[in-house]
């Protein structure tokens, strides 16, 4: 199991022959577009729920950027654009971003298959109603280049805080860009590192079958985890007392704390995160995870209806204090 891994991501990237790319759209043949998806993907698949995001407001847009609904790009030109979120919040798709559609399966820990297995049936059920733009030579046909061929872009969110402190995350990036693979910030492009959160993604699409770079994917994750694994267990064995000192006093932040800001937030969940990994804490690591996607502000913002950030911040606390109840001996944390 490679406990480095909080997310898996497959997103595919499709245009109608129907309609001209995105970028050389008008305003009402984006609205056009954006019905017809809309109307179809509703029809075939009725558990869904529908957003325009030329009605929601700021806070929201920004709430679906958190939970990696959409891209910080969708928030910046969303006009025209629609999006489509499923029941269990694991498909989420985009109309009119960069592409018509980027469809999209998010999950917490490794779910490669049943991630990409999800995305080809919807891009699949697409096709046989509205006809995707396909070339036998290119592939898919989408805006930018780097896309073509499959249209596949495959991603972990990886914990990497060891390989950050010791500043190795630079080797990491040339390792990876040798397989065609980058590592990015917790929002991918354009975004930083977060307490050592990451996301690790290939770059090119075309000339390599879908399960080939997901196997790629899965190797080269494989070995930045053993690395991260490696450099851990040597700090451990000569630094037991301050690694687990480091682990008890987060771990009781998040247990304790009545005020808590998102930055803290991260510094506690990356160390209490370090303490499961290396088996020092008997907390399931999924449901951890999850919490990742109940505190970030915006998303406490929205749900809560709070533009106060002492509101948040003691909101933030409440929710990792029932998430993290106290210990006991010999009983799990959840």
């Amino acid at each position: 199991m490679n406990k480095s891994i909080i997310t898996t991501r497959v997103r595919l990237a499709r245009n109608l022959k129907s309609h001209p790319f995105v970028g050389k759209m008008n305003p009402g043949q984006k609205d056009e577009l954006k019905n017809i998806i809309k109307d179809t993907l509703l029809e075939i698949i009725p558990d869904f729920e529908f957003f325009d995001m030329d009605k929601i407001s700021e806070l929201q847009s920004m709430a679906f950027v958190e939970s990696h609904f959409i891209s910080p790009q969708f928030t910046r030109e969303k006009s025209g654009g629609g999006l489509l979120i499923s029941r269990d919040r694991t498909v989420s798709i985009m109309i009119n971003e960069e592409d018509h559609l980027r469809i999209q399966y998010i999950d917490f820990g490794e779910c490669t298959e049943k991630a990409y297995d999800t995305a080809k049936r919807i891009s699949d059920l697409l096709d046989e109603k509205l006809s995707l733009a396909f070339d036998d030579k290119l592939g898919f046909l989408t805006s930018c280049p780097t896309n073509l061929g499959t249209g596949i872009r495959v991603s972990y969110m990886m914990h990497l805080p060891t390989l950050t402190e010791l500043g190795h995350i630079k080797n990491i990036q040339s390792f990876t860009a040798k397989f065609g693979f980058t590592v990015r910030g917790m929002y991918g492009e354009g975004s930083d590192s977060i307490n050592g959160i990451y996301q690790l993604s290939n770059q090119i699409s075309m000339g390599i079958s879908e399960s080939d770079t997901i196997s790629r994917l899965r190797e080269i994750a494989s070995k930045i985890n053993e690395n991260e694994n490696h450099v851990k267990n040597i700090f451990i064995n000569s630094n037991s007392l301050i690694f687990e000192d480091k682990i008890y006093r987060n771990l009781g932040i998040l247990q304790n704390a009545r005020l808590i800001s998102y930055s803290e937030f991260l510094k506690c969940y990356s160390a209490v995160r370090e303490g499961i990994e290396a088996d020092k804490l008997n907390i399931d690591i999924k449901k951890f995870d999850k919490i990742l996607l109940s505190v970030s502000p915006n998303i406490i913002a929205f749900q809560n209806k709070m533009n106060d950030s002492m509101q948040r911040d003691a909101q933030r606390a409440s929710i990792t204090n029932e998430f993290i109840r106290p210990a006991k001996k010999s009983q799990a944390f959840f």
